[in-house]
């Protein structure tokens, strides 16, 4: 049977090499709560920055989940950083590191 459903192989490279369709997905999950009975939301840019830094693991699946909590237990028309769990808002994984640049420059030889 694998070899029925593998004429035509599909690579999709996990979410955490995607950052830039974070935005998209959020937009998506956000119409497609506000669908099921509840007002539709937005969300802040600080929430949703901290939703890009975060390395997915868990991939779209995570996101989603992340997003329909977030729905479910806010009360106003906004999802702030504080409806999304703190060890996505807190996540090391995939922060950009610090990097100091020495006054006399760096050469690239």
């Amino acid at each position: 049977m694998f070899y029925r459903l593998n004429v035509v192989r599909i690579e999709v490279p996990a979410l955490r090499e995607r950052p830039g369709d974070i935005r998209l997905l959020v937009n998506y999950f956000l119409k497609k709560f506000a669908g099921e009975g509840r007002a539709p939301k937005a969300i802040a840019e600080d929430a949703l920055a901290a939703l890009e830094r975060h390395a997915w693991p868990g991939n779209v699946r995570e996101l989603e989940n992340v997003i329909e909590r977030a729905v479910v237990l806010s009360t106003g028309s906004r999802i702030g950083p504080e409806l999304i769990p703190e060890q996505v808002r807190k996540s090391p994984s995939f922060q950009i590191p610090h990097v100091v640049m020495p006054a006399e420059g760096v050469s690239l030889k």
